[in-house]
């Protein structure tokens, strides 16, 4: 660059090829580092928050508790599920105490039936899950009486594996092959409801919770 008596600066043709190759330098340099950091970005973004992190105390687990069977979509639904159950075992004894105080009643008979109420419906795959966290983190099973009286149909069809020898029923089961849930009649599920708060109360403290409780003992319901 080069200057006239004004002082000011005269572009030769050196120059100006110096320029262009600063340019198309600088351009460069700038386009690489916005790739490199659009890719940290959305690396970043991809990865999501670290749902394997296990609950801080209790506020953690209420958190998680309250995610249990919310998942609309079914083919995620199972995944997600398990991983907060892994999660909620990292603090077991807050876990039952405060599951205990979420399960409540449903009333329907068969979770998913297009006659159901779709709220009901909704609480009722919640409670389930709270259910199957209860099993999965105690290995533990209540079971209670009922007055109601099955039809022949009822037992054959859909509701059989809730009942075992001497009239006691499960809160709920789940038919394998078919992949449907049943619930006990409501006042068995009550009597469960009040059980597992009674247990929680009585033995939660100094409960010995097992590491590894089998698939089809958490998962299925119906007796143990």
């Amino acid at each position: 660059m080069d200057t006239v008596g004004s002082g000011r600066p005269v572009h030769t043709s050196k120059n100006k090829r110096c320029l262009n190759l600063n340019m198309i330098f600088f351009r460069r340099s700038t386009n690489r580092w916005f790739a490199i950091i659009t890719c940290l970005l959305l690396f970043a973004g991809c990865a999501g928050p670290d749902h394997g992190k296990p609950p801080s105390g209790q506020e953690g687990a209420v958190q998680i508790i309250n995610q249990l069977g919310r998942n609309s979509n079914p083919n995620l639904a199972y995944k997600a599920n398990l991983q907060m159950l892994k999660q909620l075992a990292a603090c077991p004894q807050e876990a039952v105490k405060i599951l205990v105080n979420e399960i409540k009643p449903v009333n329907i008979v068969k979770l998913d039936n297009p006659s159901n109420n779709a709220k009901l419906n909704a609480d009722a795959h919640h409670v389930l899950w709270c259910f199957r966290a209860l099993y999965y983190l105690t290995g533990h099973t209540i079971l209670a009486e009922s007055s109601y009286k099955f039809t022949d149909s009822e037992l054959d069809h859909n509701r059989s594996g809730l009942i075992i020898a001497g009239g006691k029923y499960a809160f709920f089961v789940e038919w394998m092959s078919r992949g449907t849930v049943y619930f006990a009649p409501e006042d068995a599920q009550a009597a469960i409801i009040q059980k597992w708060k009674m247990w929680a109360e009585q033995n939660v403290a100094s409960y010995h919770f097992p590491e590894n409780v089998n698939f089809n003992n958490w998962y299925f319901g119906g007796p143990e």
